[in-house]
């Protein structure tokens, strides 16, 4: 299984998530906001980061800048988790590196199966 970072400053969708992602086996460790999204993926190495677009202090385009700019994680795959779906945030967000989205509200059954394309792959990298 994997490690995952959620970064969104909603509580319940941290919770909800976190059970969720637990409830399959995987590790789960959480932040309410970019800044410390980004200290967790220093410390922790999440395997995945699940990401919130729009959030205080700094949003998910800063986060992902941040991110990708950084040493040690350029290459974790991210997920956005965002309520904005049109076709504008979609494209900037694929140009830093996201690797799939999921809208909010979200469905349990597609975040699972979007978390799982991406840990397949990352266990299929692995193992090449």
């Amino acid at each position: 299984m994997a490690k995952i970072l959620v970064v969104d400053d909603d509580r319940f969708t941290r919770l909800a998530v976190e059970k969720y992602l637990k409830s399959l086996g995987h590790e789960v460790v959480t932040a309410d906001n970019g800044f410390d999204g980004l200290e967790l993926v220093k410390t922790q190495s999440p395997d995945l980061v699940l990401l919130d677009m729009m959030m205080p202090k700094m949003d998910g385009m800063g986060f992902l800048k941040e991110l990708r700019e950084g040493e040690n994680a350029s290459d974790v795959p991210v997920i956005a988790l965002t309520a904005m779906a049109h076709k504008e945030f979609v494209v900037n967000a694929l140009k830093y590196g996201v690797k799939d989205y999921v809208t909010k509200p979200f469905n349990p059954n597609t975040l699972l199966l979007k978390v799982q394309k991406v840990v397949q792959s990352l266990s299929a990298t692995t193992e090449a």
